[in-house]
């Protein structure tokens, strides 16, 4: 409490007073507003203002500025302070801030307690997870990731914060298939047991893909510069194409830019059809042919659309007959001579 009184007095030997700051301001009328908190924990001995308080600021390099703005010192005894809503009014007067524009809220005062940084963080259990995975399954580090799915130090390791020589041991499941499993992690303090947990985690794999780069709608024919090839994590395993197997081929059902495309996605493109030779009401030939005899009819009337190769039925001009031929040629119709 020494430092606060200090401060105070050297504010009003500058010529300040506590009341000339705009304690308790509406927030509306400040571009700068400063919440304080009636309780807060830190990890280093050093009290600073975003230890204590929620800061808003138009400007974001103003708002890292105050936050970083240092209040107290810890007693190494004692390990806790009472921090005053007078001694943060000071203090930004002492720092050159401009006191019109801050507006400085929330609780009088605020209880401030040291804690030692907890030995575990759900970030650090990932990465102590995705280390032992990525050995037990033989692959590149960076290769395997896990996602916790519920926050494993809140839910269970914080209530062994006050310990001392922790470590965690991982127990990898049985099968590592990808996506949501359950493994077990051990906590131990020294060479004791303390305690064990079933926690369900998401794993992912790095794997090769190819991956839309614009709308693929279906039935689009895919060119180079509609996919790009993308390292991705991914929680099920997928087809590992290559730009080349996939260009060339036509789209079965759409994908979003940033979809992974798959076979599912995909399927050969529909084969070019043989032009139409005959067409109805059209004037054509027929060819009657057995053996090496050739008889020609040269005026007859298609009655149906057809494509080489396709049957088709014939109106014979002469007489009057309808007869079914293949069709041969454009224009040409070739019908069996019994």
């Amino acid at each position: 409490m020494n430092r606060q009184r200090y401060l105070v007095i050297v504010a009003m030997i500058l010529g300040g007073t506590v009341a000339s700051v705009r304690a308790d301001a509406p927030a509306g009328q400040s571009d700068v507003t400063v919440v304080l908190m009636p309780s807060a924990r830190v990890e280093t001995l050093t009290v600073r203002l975003g230890d204590i308080a929620r800061v808003t600021a138009a400007d974001p390099l103003e708002r890292e500025q105050l936050e970083a703005l240092d209040l107290t010192l810890l007693d190494q005894q004692e390990l806790q302070d009472t921090v005053l809503r007078e001694l943060v009014v000071v203090r930004l007067m002492l720092a050159g801030f401009d006191t019109d524009r801050v507006a400085v809220r929330g609780a009088p005062l605020t209880l401030v307690q040291f804690r030692a940084a907890a030995p575990f963080t759900d970030a650090s259990v990932e990465e102590l997870i995705s280390e032992k995975l990525h050995r037990s399954m033989g692959l590149p580090p960076g290769d395997v990731q896990v996602r916790l799915t519920i926050p494993v130090v809140e839910s269970w390791l914080d209530s062994f914060d006050d310990q001392d020589n922790l470590r965690l041991e991982v127990l990898p499941p049985v099968a590592a298939r990808l996506g949501r499993v359950t493994l077990t992690l051990r906590l131990f303090q020294g060479d004791s047991l303390l305690s064990s947990r079933q926690i369900p985690v998401e794993l992912l794999r790095k794997q090769q893909v190819v991956v839309a780069r614009a709308s693929l709608q279906r039935g689009q024919v895919i060119t180079a510069d509609m996919v790009m090839l993308e390292s991705r994590l991914l929680g099920e395993r997928v087809d590992e194409l290559t730009q080349e197997m996939v260009v060339g081929k036509s789209v079965r059902f759409a994908a979003e830019p940033g979809d992974v495309v798959t076979l599912r996605h995909l399927e050969a493109p529909p084969v070019a059809e043989e032009p139409i030779l005959v067409n109805p009401r059209e004037s054509v030939r027929l060819f009657a042919r057995k053996g090496g005899l050739t008889v020609m009819i040269p005026v007859a009337e298609a009655l149906q659309a057809g494509r080489e190769g396709d049957l088709v039925r014939v109106r014979n001009l002469q007489s009057n007959k309808i007869v079914t031929g293949r069709v041969v040629a454009r224009g040409e119709v070739e019908v069996p001579l019994y």
